[in-house]
């Protein structure tokens, strides 16, 4: 026996899941749990009041009943005054406040740790953004949550609250299914390198402009090399948005974002510049610091930071320095003319080379070796694409192009 409607016609009860749109053609949703029916009749079963007046707060005019073993939550298909469902109520309000542009705030504030800084990244990346605006758009998106914190300040930083931190994980996916929406029927790719890379990058952006794909090339400064200002600056503009794809080292472990991925494209190593005369195969880290003074990247840079690290880790007296710079090419004609020895990474050393592309008329008389601890281990680092967390395809078949590339070239040490 079918139950009455509120309106006192009668109708059968349709099937659907609670919190799925309903219509006036559809007004109930079957409830996943059991129940028994008496006598076979369709009731409103006593067991589920509570359940009943929490749906009749929450959805004015819905009732529970008991039919065909399962409870079901049917709704008046009577509209508001406002011309407005209560379903339809339940669904906009107050979630009408929770948008895109207040949770890209959010993840902002998240990631940079305060209101200033959110603001500076959003206006480098979608030129708007002010401390004022970000503040608001807090605010507006606390009050979609009853008032309830979502950030609190820890040691000069804001960070997630409990209810944040769930907020934050469904934020994060929004924005990244938003970004991915917005890509529909586009074939455009921001890829971000550093200049020592662009031997590898090079073929491969000719292949995707044959493919019909716009790429817009990044080429970052020497001074992106910098650990530090890498992972403001680039890695936040990917998370941002404004970067598809930046080849190079991974974010920082301490500030590894969710959002973002990581796909391995080889390892390489330190490698020492030393005379042709020299025979050695290899060149432990205690004979490089004893034979002279070193021609090496700035401290904040990646390759610097693993040479100190593994000295230190030896217990060996700090290098002499004679010159550190970004620039490779100029670290490299200083060791040509015997200022010291040149120590940087294998894949940065491997255009100098001889027979390679930015080999000099004295590359023939000086070898490149690798750089070992006291157990004959190289000293290696990983380069990495990084992308955000869920590539489109055309991203994906990029990442493995610029892989290809890197194997053309034989980069991997570990293979």
């Amino acid at each position: 026996m079918a139950p009455r409607r509120h309106d006192g016609s009668s109708g059968l009860l349709s099937a659907g899941w609670l919190g799925s749109p309903v219509t006036s053609a559809t007004p109930t949703h079957t409830l996943p749990m059991p129940c028994a029916p008496r006598n076979g009749r369709c009731l409103m079963p006593t067991g589920v009041l509570l359940l009943r007046h929490a749906s009749t707060v929450l959805l004015p005019g819905c009732q529970t009943f008991c039919c065909a073993g399962r409870y079901f939550l049917f709704c008046s298909p009577k509209r508001s005054a406002r011309g407005v469902h209560p379903w339809e109520m339940a669904e906009h309000s107050p979630h009408a406040k929770i948008t895109l542009q207040r949770l890209r705030n959010f993840i902002a504030v998240v990631d940079e740790g305060t209101i200033t800084s959110a603001a500076r990244l959003l206006g480098e990346v979608t030129g708007e953004g002010s401390p004022s605006s970000v503040r608001q758009n807090l605010q507006e998106l606390r009050s979609a949550f009853g008032g309830r914190q979502l950030l609190v300040e820890h040691n000069g930083k804001q960070v997630p609250t409990d209810l944040g931190e769930s907020l934050l994980r469904y934020a994060r996916t929004m924005v990244e299914l938003w970004k991915g929406a917005s890509r529909l029927g586009t074939r455009t790719l921001t890829l971000a390198f550093l200049p020592q890379h662009a031997f590898f990058i090079s073929p491969v952006i000719l292949e995707l402009e044959r493919s019909e794909m716009t790429v817009h090339s990044r080429i970052l400064g020497e001074q992106d090399r910098s650990t530090i200002i890498f992972e403001s600056h680039v890695i936040g503009a990917l998370a941002g948005g404004e970067i598809d794809l930046v080849v190079g080292p991974p974010p920082e472990p301490s500030r590894r974002r969710e959002e973002l991925k990581e796909h391995r494209l080889y390892t390489s190593r330190l490698e020492a510049m030393l005379p042709g005369s020299d025979t050695r195969d290899r060149i432990g880290l205690d004979e490089l610091i004893h034979e002279g003074p070193l021609l090496v990247p700035p401290g904040p840079t990646r390759s610097r930071r693993l040479l100190n690290r593994s000295v230190r880790a030896a217990g060996l007296p700090a290098p002499m320095v004679k010159l550190d710079a970004y620039s490779s090419k100029a670290l490299v004609a200083f060791g040509e003319d015997r200022h010291g020895t040149v120590v940087i990474p294998s894949d940065i050393a491997d255009p100098f080379k001889e027979g390679n592309i930015l080999a000099g008329p004295k590359a023939s008389t000086f070898r490149w070796v690798p750089v070992v601890d006291a157990d004959g281990r190289e000293l290696t680092q990983e380069v990495y694409a990084t992308t955000r967390g869920r590539p489109p395809a055309d991203i994906v078949a990029t990442v493995d192009a610029i892989r290809r590339s890197t194997d053309a070239f034989s980069l991997d040490v570990a293979a």
